[in-house]
């Protein structure tokens, strides 16, 4: 790195034609309160998506966990979509975005057929070379950003050894539950918003650097602009919140990552490959079709059930809910300011399809993912509404398959004042 290198010529780079992002575990600790109420310190870990040749941050996501995936990086692509559009091209680097794989370790498949509604708009996707940083804009970028979180509530400085001691002592304080993580450190909400404010500090200062010559990040992503983004019709939208893998179905379901899927649909398919297309914006369901994109059925993500002290229907509901919740509800994404001209923000590339049969087949995808939503959520209405008769009454809960009929017998009897006897319990 001390040696000599290549120098880079950014003249004839346009802005918004690449864009890059690499993942900045942040040197300040934030808390976030678990489903059950207790809280958690972390640092998490922090993913700005910037245009290469400008350095301007559209969006960024904070992701509250150790670690990501290829499932946080697609939904970050998701994001970048929706705020500003897709550029021409998406340079990574070559670790966890170069190999980040969805099928596990046994099955793996590679970003160009993992993120499938890139290549099919043409977006493409570059990794840098190995050991080769100077490469990658966003690693500049990133230590900048360190810079401004120097000494803030929380700061436990880039290296172990350099936390502060009073960072220190709140955080064997709070860890002991001998404090509120709030007197000493910023909630997950609290640090977005700081990492919003950071952020646009960024964009709107001047850099005297050879790429921006003075100019402020904003201003050269509108002056430099040349190749506008790409928006996908709603009917397409699907196309970049889907990727697929190629499994084998099993006789226990077909897994994808750490979700497992089953339906009577699925029971036919046991040995044969398939294409299971997954959505991370919504991972209750998925959407399984032959080799062929042909036959599509729409499958249900199996329900957690509690390891210990199930006592009832409401609390397994209940229980399966949270866990849905949990990771993808928790991640933020930054709101930056954006003050574009109009004729800037209008400005959109044409879209290129492979074939209109792509079209056809996200809208019976989706038509089917919708009507499983649809199902599941009036089978949960029905369900929370017998077991609160139930409960009612001094049944605990109602039985787990409960019908329509039954749940209004059950509201019927309730109304009626009648209460539930245990032929058990001892006569006074």
């Amino acid at each position: 790195m001390k040696g000599p290198s290549i120098n880079r010529d950014y003249t004839n780079v346009p802005s918004g034609k690449v864009f890059q992002s690499d993942d900045l575990t942040p040197p300040v600790w934030f808390y976030v309160t678990n489903a059950d109420g207790s809280f958690a310190l972390t640092r998490g870990q922090f993913l700005p998506w910037i245009c290469a040749r400008s350095q301007y941050i559209v969006t960024a996501q904070l992701i509250p966990e150790k670690g990501y995936d290829s499932i946080d990086i697609l939904r970050g692509i998701t994001r970048l979509h929706d705020e500003y559009g897709l550029p021409e091209e998406l340079y990574f680097e070559n670790g966890n975005w170069g190999a980040q794989l969805i099928g596990g370790s046994k099955e793996k498949v590679p970003w160009k057929d993992f993120a499938y509604g890139l290549s099919s708009v043409g977006v493409r996707v570059r990794h840098a070379q190995a050991r080769n940083p100077r490469a990658k804009i966003v690693e500049n970028l990133l230590g900048q950003l360190q810079n401004r979180m120097d000494r803030l509530k929380g700061y436990a400085g880039r290296r172990s050894d350099q936390c502060p001691e009073e960072t220190h002592r709140a955080y064997n304080l709070v860890n002991r539950g001998k404090a509120h993580p709030g007197e000493f450190f910023y909630s997950q909400a609290e640090w977005m918003q700081k990492l919003n404010t950071i952020c646009d500090a960024f964009n709107n200062e001047p850099q005297n650097g050879k790429m921006l010559a003075g100019l402020s990040p904003h201003e050269a992503f509108v002056k430099f602009r040349e190749s506008p983004p790409v928006r996908l019709p709603q009917e397409l939208r699907y196309l970049l919140a889907r990727s697929r893998v190629e499994k084998t179905a099993q006789a226990s379901g077909i897994r994808v990552n750490r979700f497992n899927y089953k339906g009577e649909a699925a029971s036919r398919l046991v040995g044969q490959r398939v294409l299971a297309w997954f959505n991370p914006e919504d991972p209750e369901t998925i959407c399984v079709t032959d080799l062929n994109h042909k036959n599509p059925i729409t499958l249900s993500r199996e329900s957690a059930v509690p390891a210990f002290d199930a006592t009832s229907e409401e609390i397994e509901l209940a229980k399966r809910e949270n866990h849905a919740q949990t990771k993808y509800q928790r991640t933020l994404f930054a709101t930056l300011t954006k003050n574009f001209p109009e004729e800037f923000t209008r400005a959109r590339r044409h879209l290129k399809l492979d074939s209109l049969s792509t079209a056809k087949l996200g809208v019976e995808m989706e038509a089917q993912r919708r009507d499983e939503v649809s199902t599941q959520a009036a089978e949960t209405r029905l369900k929370k509404k017998a077991d609160r008769h139930a409960r009612n009454m001094g049944l605990g809960s109602a039985p787990r398959n409960t019908d329509g009929e039954q749940t209004e017998a059950l509201v019927a009897l309730d109304r009626a004042g009648i209460k539930a006897i245990n032929p058990y319990a001892e006569e006074e």
